[in-house]
């Protein structure tokens, strides 16, 4: 551990929180919380965090998983934890208990966090109860340090991060729709202290107050509202699903960041057209379709900005609102702290591009105090790596989004992008969502298939024939536009299969639909 960059993060948030100890900080679900009360249950997690690592006499470091639903005590138990040195890992309170005993051997862990404050409280500040450490196996087994947990792993990601010196605060797993298969997400007291001091630019600082979904499963959405907090920039926690109002807005929420599957859901069900054009809503991880960006700018209300980010290192780039139709597929350009390098033979090429496999790291920076007074800015750059997404770059520099390099598929002698066959059937006002994939064929190597979904007005009561006749009309539509490129299957589903991200899971599509010999 560092408990250099420990101390700085607890003393910045202190700071940060005492600066306006009756300003509102977090409006959850309806329930404001103030900085003052925030300071005060922080404190007493802590010493009772600090107290609870002390009892490790032997030396040995605890890693512990809170075992709990979302609501704003899990976020506060999960900075007191980073704040006390504690390390943790995220692991979702409903997975079975198969997942909760490989997660455990995975992260090495020691302790599970359980408590009665957990129990009913979803929308409060945890203020009954006594936390208790649970073992994280029935058998009760020792402590296991956290390096241990990293080598039982065959994971590439999990042996690169143990071999650097600063160990983790915050484990986590990725989704896996990269590489395809999970891996492990380390995140550092030096890259929380650069977060939360934002000494260098990231498109979320554009972001006061932002509206967020509760989600503390997964690691970005834990990870953002830790950050907003122990910044001052503060939240507000809303459903989801629910129109974005006027209370929203009394907060001071200057925009939020969302999906793309989730903006074109708030676009269709109208809950964008009355937003003030201050509004700005940040959207990206990879693309974003040219008729959802025009399908918001012509809205005339909130600003959209796109932003290519990855689950490795946040935002790498910075596309504004009113850049947002220069380029298709366009992603803006690199960040000032961002180092990206086009490698390979192209992989792909379009509109005169070609498209490239990326190398990227990020140069993270942050300030810690002197012993003899004065601050001193340190800095550290990331091992580059592989997103596995294929970039071309425009005449300008901007990066330009070609999909993942292992969702382009070779079908006989043609090489595939399934995002031309989207762009093709999202054209089509009855389709509301589609993903195109390759299909396994040990003939072909692959056969492009699309699945969709349909416009519930054109699902709706159809029968068998109707809808036969609707995917037959879909099909002549790739025909005419992509010919030998097309689809040579379309297949209904009233939903398509995502990962906790939102992005499809192209690979359960290819291995369900594939051609057996």
């Amino acid at each position: 551990m560092a408990p250099a960059l420990i101390r700085q993060l607890k003393r910045d948030t202190a700071r940060t929180l005492g600066r306006n100890p009756a300003e509102v900080m977090v409006d959850w679900a309806g329930r404001p919380v103030t900085a003052a009360e925030l300071l005060e249950r922080l404190q007493a997690e802590c010493a009772w965090f600090e107290a609870w690592r002390a009892m490790f006499k032997d030396g040995s470091s605890p890693c512990i998983a809170h075992l709990a639903p979302d609501g704003l005590p899990l976020l506060i138990s999960t900075i007191a934890c980073l704040l006390s040195g504690v390390r943790q890992a995220i692991v979702p309170h409903d997975a079975s208990s198969v997942e909760r005993a490989s997660l455990a051997q995975r992260y090495g862990l020691t302790h599970w966090l359980v408590g009665q404050a957990w129990q009913g409280r979803t929308s409060e500040l945890a203020g009954e109860g006594d936390w208790e450490g649970a073992p994280a196996s029935p058998e009760q087994f020792d402590v296991v340090p956290l390096s241990a947990g990293l080598q039982s792993d065959g994971s590439p990601e999990a042996h690169a991060a143990f071999g650097e010196a600063e160990e983790a605060l915050l484990l986590s797993t990725t989704s896996g729709t990269s590489s395809g298969r999970p891996g492990i997400n380390r995140t550092t007291a030096s890259q929380i202290l650069s977060g939360v001091q934002r000494l260098d630019w990231s498109p979320y600082q554009l972001l006061h107050r932002p509206l967020l979904g509760p989600g503390l499963q997964h690691h970005s959405s834990r990870l953002f509202k830790l950050t907003c907090v122990m910044q001052g920039t503060g939240l507000v926690v809303r459903d989801p699903l629910a129109p974005i109002g006027p209370d929203v807005l009394a907060q001071g929420c200057t925009g939020t960041p969302m999906a793309p599957l989730a903006l074109r859901r708030r676009l269709e069900a109208g809950q964008l057209d009355r937003l003030p054009g201050s509004f700005l809503v940040v959207t990206g991880a990879d693309r974003v379709p040219m008729a959802l960006r025009e399908a918001v700018r012509r809205l005339h209300s909130c600003s959209l900005g796109i932003t290519y980010a990855t689950s490795q290192c946040g935002p790498i780039s910075w596309l504004s609102p009113e850049a947002l139709l220069d380029h298709r597929e366009g992603l803006g350009h690199p960040l000032d702290n961002v180092r990206l390098a086009l490698i390979g033979a192209p992989r792909l090429q379009r509109d005169g591009l070609g498209f490239h496999e990326v190398l990227v790291s990020k140069v993270t920076r942050w300030q810690v105090e002197r012993e003899g007074g004065g601050m001193e800015v340190q800095q550290a750059v990331q091992e580059p790596f592989n997103p596995n997404d294929l970039i071309a770059r425009s005449a300008d520099g901007a990066l330009i989004f070609g999909g993942r390099s292992n969702d382009v598929f070779l079908f006989s002698s043609l090489l595939i992008s399934p995002l031309e066959i989207e762009d093709v059937l999202r054209a089509d006002p009855r389709v509301r969502d589609c993903v195109a994939f390759g299909a396994n064929s040990e003939h072909y190597g692959a056969v492009p298939m699309a699945a969709v979904v349909l416009q519930p007005r054109s699902a709706a009561g159809s029968g068998d024939g109707e809808t036969a006749t609707l995917l037959a009309a879909l099909m002549e539509r790739c025909r005419t536009a992509l010919g030998p490129r097309r689809p040579h299957r379309i297949v209904p589903l009233e939903a398509l299969p995502l990962g906790p991200t939102g992005k499809p899971l192209r690979r359960v599509l290819a291995e369900r639909f594939a051609l057996r010999s």
